[in-house]
């Protein structure tokens, strides 16, 4: 007990020369009884606020992570960003795209309103009682065939088109953009835009008089906005489906 608390007031005092002590008087104290020594010192110290926080003697150094360990955790990461980013990105062209095509539906609503009241269709946004939204501007180009009317906010680009006594109008992604091509129509009259019935909304991929619609037949309509059947395709100018 004498010889402990000689090496207790030791380590208080010089930790450096109590463990080359403890090196030469292994004989006299067992590994086991150093460490709890040493512990006990340790545990005085931070109770009293005093003294760096020692290591048990013959405790191994802690390391940190191998470059196997670290290499690992970023393959992990990329597996899971290569899995997790496509589907963030649809689901964040999902969220617009549903914006956009509520537009439509308020200015095809807007444009069924003015009908009824002139016998004709708009031919202009600034005849309808729907306000496009703020940031569109008129210009941008999209759908090249019988236009009357174009604003676009940058990412999408809404137009009426005016064939015959028609009215209809389109609001889609201009040429640049990821998705470039789709887009959705309304259809007032029969047949129009390749919708099957009047007064239906659908969402389409154009492949001409237009900026091409440049991924994978249906990745916007039917992947994305989850669409219903096809209203057209072989010999159309765009892929058409109905939208639900």
């Amino acid at each position: 007990m004498k010889k402990e608390r000689c090496l207790k007031n030791c380590l208080k005092e010089n930790k450096n020369k109590c463990h080359s002590v403890l090196d030469t008087e292994s004989h006299r104290f067992p590994k086991r009884k150093q460490g709890e020594i040493l512990n006990q010192v340790q545990d005085d110290n931070i109770f009293k606020g005093v003294g760096p926080v020692l290591r048990p003697y013959g405790a191994p150094l802690r390391s940190g992570f191998t470059l196997i360990e670290l290499l690992v955790v970023v393959l992990i990461i990329g597996i899971l960003a290569a899995v997790a980013l496509p589907q963030y990105n649809k689901a964040v062209e999902k969220s617009k795209a549903t914006q956009a095509f509520t537009l439509l539906k308020s200015l095809g609503q807007a444009q069924e309103a003015y009908y009824m009241a002139n016998g004709q269709y708009a031919t202009s946004f600034d005849e309808l009682s729907v306000d496009l939204p703020a940031g569109f501007v008129p210009g941008g180009s999209f759908y090249t065939f019988a236009t009357t009317d174009n604003h676009t906010n940058g990412e999408w680009v809404v137009q009426i088109l005016k064939e015959g006594n028609s009215g209809n109008i389109m609001i889609g992604h201009p040429e640049g953009h990821a998705y470039q091509g789709a887009g959705f129509a309304y259809a007032t009259q029969e047949k129009a835009l390749y919708s099957s019935e009047r007064g239906k909304f659908v969402c389409f991929e154009i492949k001409t008089y237009g900026p091409k619609f440049l991924r994978d037949k249906g990745d916007f309509c039917k992947k994305i906005m989850r669409a219903g059947g096809q209203t057209c395709g072989e010999g159309c100018a765009v892929d058409s489906w109905v939208m639900q």
